[in-house]
This record gives structure tokens, C-alpha cells and sequence, in this order.
């Protein structure tokens, strides 16, 4: 039976992507943000995949991949890896730019050493700047070098051309991934479901919400994320799609009522109208059109909002220790 390779295999959607793989995936983290491992998992290798470009290092990746093979051809890459933390950006522009570009050339040479012919690359929404309108893969994109923010969602996009103009006929599927959430979540991150969550977990006490709290953000769960991702892994269809959930949008105090009510807290939080202090570059509303992805591959979002909520709550409760992965 085939294998996957997973790139960034310890963060969310490559956590719970392996966990849906099982035996049929080898992982691929640097641990930049979580240092959890299990010591006995033998499918795991610690790389920084910017470090592929060097030949050494690529022959030796190509030669454990290998040995963990058994014999079983890697059908695919879930390229994942990557620095998708909004605090996180102001402070390491050029490692983003340089990591990500380095990072899709060694994902690259990784594909013809191993004689793969399928990537899936987790791109981001981020790409489309500050669009207010519901974002579609056919828009055209302007995203300002000035403003801080950017340096990622250009990365992103100079990975997708490179990506896309291979000459080793490797088939690319870019997924433009909007807003998604569920467990494990870092704690450097800002978006408003983890923050909600710390909490919950009373690892934090108190919550800024900017543009009054009234910008519109849509929300897919993990599980629904990474059906998406194995769909197109599996289908025919390359090129550029948008992933996340289209009909599940809310603004951010909505967020805030429906948390509260499925978890039972206050949330202590205070609205900003400091709109010029906050990072430049950030849209008051992320809504993709999701009908290439749907018509092509056949995937539609199953998991609503309350549903994700209650199944996170559940985990939480369960055994808060699978929330600690950093």
C-alpha cells in the first residue's frame, strides 16, 4: 500500500492529517513550535525541509525515507510545514520569505529523488491581502511589500508559482487554506478560537478584540480541513483551490456568544477601534468561494461551528493534557 509523506506534521492540520493517515504516513517536523514527540514513533524525522536544497542533506532524508518505506511507493506530499503565526510575522520577514522559498525547492528535489508525483500544498488565505469580497481563485491579487503581514502571503505566492511551474511533471494542488481551527492549537496563536480556548483553559485572561469586533471571519473544523486536503490529494484536478468552509461566517462577537454559551464561561475581553495600531495588511472580512473545490473534487464542509465547538469541548474535558503541545 502507498505512503504520504506530511511536511509540518506536529501543527494542527498536520497533527490531525497523520492521526486520519495512520500507518500509511511518514511525518516531517522541525519542532520550531511544538517540542512534543512521541520517542517511540519511528515514522517521525526532525528536518527543516528549507534544508533540502542541500544535496547532502537531501541524500540522506532520500535514504531514511527509504528504510521507512518497506518497499511501499510515496504517492504523495502533504506539504505543510511552514511559519503561519500572525504574531509571529513582524519579526521574521526574511526567515518566512527564505524558509518558504527554500522549503517548496527542496519539497521539489525530495519528489524527483523518491520519483513522487503528487504535492499538495498548503497555501494560505492570506494571499488574497485585504479583499473584502468573498475571495475566488480566479481574483486577482495585490498585496502591498510595505505592509509587514505581507511578507508571508507573498511567500505563499511565490511558492504556489514555483510550485505550479515544475518541470518534473509533478501534479500540484495549491490549497489556499481560510480559517481553521481545532486541537492541538499553539499557544502564539492569535486567532480567536485558540485565544478563546487559553481561556478556557485559564491559561490567559483577558481578550482584545480589534475592529470593534465586527470583521467577519469563516470558520472550518480540522476534520472537515484535512477531507478537503485527502480529496484532492486523491483526485485528478491540480492547480489552485480555495479550502475552508463558505457558509460557516461570523463576526467575532457572534464568536464570542457562541462560545460562551457552549462552554459555559464569561469571556473577559475589551473592543478596539485602534485600527491603524494593528497589522497592516489584515482584511475585515475572509470568506472563500468554495465551488472549484467542490465541483471538481466532490468535497463539501460536513461540520458546523457549534459541532466543532462541542467536539473540542468534549476533548478538553476528556483530557486537557492533548491540548499541551508546545
Amino acid at each position: 500500500m502507498a505512503k504520504f509523506i506530511v511536511t509540518g506534521s506536529e501543527g494542527l492540520i498536520g497533527t490531525n492529517l497523520c492521526n486520519r493517515l495512520s500507518n500509511l504516513v511518514i511525518r516531517i517536523d522541525n519542532l520550531m513550535l511544538y517540542n512534543y514527540i512521541k520517542k517511540d514513533d519511528n515514522s517521525f524525522i526532525l528536518l527543516n525541509i528549507a534544508n533540502l536544497v542541500n544535496p547532502s542533506t537531501l541524500k540522506e532524508i532520500v535514504q531514511k525515507i527509504k528504510q521507512l518505506q518497506d518497499g511501499e511507493e510515496i504517492e504523495g506530499i502533504y506539504h505543510l510545514a511552514g511559519i503561519a503565526v500572525p504574531t509571529l510575522f513582524p519579526d521574521n520577514r526574511e526567515k518566512i520569505i527564505e524558509e518558504t522559498i527554500q522549503g517548496v525547492y527542496g519539497i521539489l528535489n525530495l519528489c524527483k529523488e523518491l520519483g513522487c508525483k503528487k504535492i499538495v500544498y498548503a497555501s494560505s488565505s492570506e494571499v488574497y491581502g485585504s479583499k473584502q469580497t468573498q475571495m475566488s481563485e480566479k481574483d486577482a491579487i495585490y498585496l502591498d511589500s510595505n505592509y509587514i503581514r505581507n511578507a508571508y502571503s507573498i511567500s505563499k505566492l511565490m511558492a504556489e508559482n514555483i510550485l505550479l511551474t515544475n518541470r518534473d511533471n509533478i501534479q500540484v494542488k495549491c490549497a489556499r487554506i481560510f480559517n481553521t481551527y481545532g486541537i492541538p492549537f499553539h499557544f502564539y496563536d492569535t486567532r480567536i478560537i485558540p485565544k478563546l480556548l487559553k481561556q478556557y483553559i485559564k491559561v490567559d485572561d483577558h481578550l482584545k478584540v480589534n475592529f470593534n469586533g465586527k470583521h467577519i471571519r469563516s470558520f472550518s473544523y480540522v476534520e472537515d480541513t484535512i477531507t478537503a486536503l485527502i480529496y484532492l490529494m486523491n483526485s485528478n484536478s491540480y492547480g489552485i483551490f480555495n479550502v475552508g468552509n463558505s457558509t460557516e461566517t461570523y463576526t467575532i462577537l457572534d464568536i464570542i456568544k457562541i462560545f460562551e454559551n457552549i462552554f459555559q464561561i464569561n469571556i473577559n475581553y475589551t473592543l478596539s477601534l485602534d485600527v491603524e495600531n494593528h497589522i497592516k495588511g489584515e482584511t475585515s472580512k475572509r470568506i472563500p468561494n468554495i465551488k472549484k473545490l467542490e465541483s471538481l473534487t466532490g468535497f463539501k464542509p460536513s461540520i458546523s461551528l457549534t459541532t466543532g465547538l462541542y467536539q473540542i469541548k468534549q476533548m478538553i474535558d476528556t483530557e486537557i493534557s492533548t491540548i499541551k503541545r508546545f
